[in-house]
């Protein structure tokens, strides 16, 4: 996370805090991936977070449920936090995707 300035930090853990408090054990993994990942992020780049879960609810359900917590961190923080959540076995089954693939080699894993 050498890459977040130290309020980003913080909004970044506050995130995982809530997610680990509403998936217990079924959260798998968090990934940070994108411009911020990479370095290459700018004063406008959001944080983009992969949410991988063990098991996944309807896929709407499962975004409203992240939004629910990082709307509030977004607010507090002024930060714009982008969570995408995916299945872990999606995750697996995927890696040979553009997107997977480029997530699972440049992304910072937070946990």
């Amino acid at each position: 996370m050498n890459n977040l300035t130290q309020k980003e930090k913080q909004a970044v853990q506050e995130l995982i805090d809530g997610l680990r408090k509403i998936y217990g054990s079924g959260l798998s993994r968090l990934i940070l991936y994108g411009s911020k990942a990479r370095g290459d992020a700018d004063t406008e780049s959001d944080i983009d977070i992969l949410v991988v879960l063990k098991n996944m609810g309807p896929r709407y359900d499962e975004i409203h449920r992240i939004t629910e917590i990082s709307a509030p961190i977004c607010l507090n923080y002024d930060v714009v936090l982008s969570a995408l959540p995916l299945e872990e076995q999606r995750v697996t089954d995927s890696y040979k995707t553009i997107f997977i693939h480029n997530v699972l080699n440049e992304g910072v894993e937070l946990i």
